[in-house]
């Protein structure tokens, strides 16, 4: 097994301090490595998360709005605890009735007076 804490570690080098940000994002990252070994892939999403909150940090130094680089890394991070059970069934909860229905209408088989539009349904 390879080190995952030396994983995140910044590169060698003059660099500048690292920002509240950043270290909390390379907190979890850590915290994510000792809990399981990452898959390569994880390790460039983490790479990319510590990227973005260098721009987030470096953003709210000058000034600068930094929401969407704040929801890009939120969303990011929470690709890396998404396991293959979350969320089973559970993505219409945040939908109001009406919209259940207009979405439910929307993915059912087209019909014109009651029958399958022009035999369509039939083909499926």
């Amino acid at each position: 097994m390879t080190d995952q804490l030396a994983l995140f570690d910044a590169p060698p080098g003059p660099t500048a301090p690292e920002s509240a940000e950043e270290a909390e994002v390379r907190a979890f990252l850590e915290a994510l490595g000792a809990e399981r070994e990452l898959t390569p892939a994880e390790r460039v999403t983490g790479r990319m998360c510590l990227a973005l909150a260098k721009s987030i940090a470096a953003g709210n130094a000058k000034g600068r709005s930094v929401a969407s680089d704040v929801e890009r890394l939120m969303a990011t991070m929470a690709t890396l605890t998404k396991t293959d059970t979350d969320d089973l069934g559970d993505e219409d909860d945040d939908l109001t009735p009406a919209e259940k229905r207009l979405f439910d209408g929307l993915a059912s088989v087209p019909t014109r007076n009651g029958d399958p539009a022009n035999g369509y349904a039939e083909e499926l």
